[in-house]
């Protein structure tokens, strides 16, 4: 009899095992994740912020977010869990704020099969710049046309959009400023400051193009 009782419960403390395993290496990866997000905070001279609680756990598993300045421009860094086809998974955020002072509707991103088939759909002209390099990269959109044109027109604004759009990643640019999102967390300080110094730079140059 024990030792049929042993055996019924034999698939279940198997289980029981291979989940808190799973969730002990989970549980170290996110508090390793953590410490290297703080450590690069502190490097860059930015605050590292999570959850208020007095419970480790909830700290732990929570949202978290790093903030400061950058040449000047205030930048938001956060994990944020986002769904797809395969599942909810966090994703990591950058903004950089722009303060411009022309208001009008503007949208830079890197030039895809889909934003094509977006535009044309959608009626949407695309902005040319001239510049064919750059515009072999970037799909420009906004109105009134003009402005945008104007806008894009600017010799800073397009280095620092060639520069910005060299780098691997999701990014796109409008009057708020510079947007950028990756599938993992940073790992490495240096990664981070070439993605700031970049996207900065690009804010920069874009409020001088709508000043």
């Amino acid at each position: 009899m024990l030792t049929y009782y042993l055996y019924s419960i034999l698939p279940v403390v198997v289980v029981i095992g291979i989940v808190a395993l799973v969730a002990r290496r989970a549980w170290t990866m996110r508090r390793r994740e953590k410490e290297t997000l703080r450590t690069i905070a502190s490097r860059l001279g930015f605050k590292f912020s999570e959850p208020e609680s007095s419970s480790t756990f909830v700290r732990m598993i929570g949202g978290w977010q790093i903030s400061g300045t950058y040449n000047r421009v205030p930048v938001l860094i956060y994990g944020k869990k986002v769904s797809d086809d395969d599942g909810s998974s966090e994703s990591t955020f950058i903004d950089a704020a722009a303060n411009c002072q022309r208001k009008f509707e503007l949208t830079i991103a890197r030039e895809t099969t889909m934003s094509r088939v977006g535009g044309a759909v959608f009626g949407l002209q695309d902005v040319t710049t001239g510049n064919a390099e750059l515009d072999r990269l970037v799909v420009i959109k906004g109105v009134p046309t003009h402005v945008v044109k104007k806008t894009v027109d600017h010799p800073e604004l397009q280095r620092e959009l060639l520069r910005l759009f060299e780098l691997d990643g999701l990014i796109h640019v409008d009057l708020r400023g510079a947007h950028y999102r990756q599938s993992v967390s940073f790992k490495d300080e240096q990664a981070v400051r070439t993605l700031l110094d970049a996207m900065t730079r690009t804010v920069l140059a874009l409020e001088k193009a709508t000043a």
